[in-house]
């Protein structure tokens, strides 16, 4: 039983480096429920030893979608402008915050993912548009499937990324829960370039939050070598697969399995 009990950290840490190369996320979602549930972390040292844990996922899966040509660097860098000095910010403030507060604030991020992906809600209409907004940053884009071009928002860009910064350091996640729907939704990004620029801003904004929580003395260190290797393979595996496999019903699977983390953190 103690071997069993020592091994689902590892296989469940492996999932989440998998769903973060194919979704552009970081993981934390799923990293925090295993460090707090299921390695006995207090909620805050779960929420920063998962920020420090989302560097090896996230950097795996930069490199991995580099090769493909698919990160946009110039978005990605303005974007994380206002994210990283937000996710900072938001390390403090979980310092101050009541450890039931950072618990039921991330029970209801993690109760909407879930959602999202029970339903398989879609995060471009077409594989291939040109969205147009007046006094908008264009960008282009060449993909193996064609050229693709959009109009960016600065300030919106923004917003949305001080949003993303703020999940991040407050509730120890990437980010990309909030940058890939944002940039495919509201700011036109092709879902591929969405990804793989997520995964590269994930990289910066976790950075800001990790030093964060360190310097508060959030972060257990010593859990590291238990996760990380299979982080990073999971992490390598799903960005590979994230132009290769359709995963809709995974995402319903896997939304069921996140509502019921929620819900037990929520009750816990």
């Amino acid at each position: 039983m103690s071997l069993l009990n020592g091994l689902l950290p590892v296989l469940l840490a492996f999932i989440a480096g998998c769903l973060a190369g194919l979704l552009g996320l970081g993981g934390g979602f799923l990293l925090v429920p295993i460090l707090h549930l299921a390695l006995k972390l207090s909620i805050k040292q779960a929420v920063g030893t998962s920020l420090f844990l989302i560097l090896f996922s996230s950097t795996t899966s930069f490199l991995t979608h580099k090769r493909k040509g698919y990160v946009d660097f110039k978005l990605g860098l303005l974007m994380e402008v206002a994210s990283t000095s937000c996710a900072f910010i938001a390390s403090f403030l979980v310092a101050w915050s009541p450890g039931t507060i950072v618990k039921f604030a991330f029970s209801i991020a993690l109760t909407c993912l879930a959602f999202l992906m029970i339903f398989n809600v879609k995060l471009t209409s077409t594989t291939r548009r040109t969205t147009r907004l007046k006094g908008g940053w264009v960008r282009r884009v060449v993909l193996p499937d064609g050229t693709y071009e959009y109009s960016v928002s600065i300030p919106l860009l923004q917003v949305l990324g001080g949003l993303a910064g703020l999940a991040s350091g407050f509730l120890g996640v990437g980010g990309g829960i909030v940058k890939v729907p944002a940039m495919v939704l509201v700011l036109g990004v092709p879902i591929h370039v969405a990804v793989a620029t997520s995964a590269f801003m994930i990289t910066l904004t976790v950075t800001a939050g990790f030093v964060g929580h360190a310097l508060n003395g959030h972060v257990a260190f010593a859990i590291t070598p238990l996760l990380a290797p299979s982080l990073v393979l999971g992490a390598y595996l799903g960005a590979r697969l994230s132009h290769r496999v359709r995963a809709p019903f995974l995402r319903r699977v896997f939304g069921l399995a996140l509502l019921c983390v929620a819900v037990k953190m929520a009750l816990s």
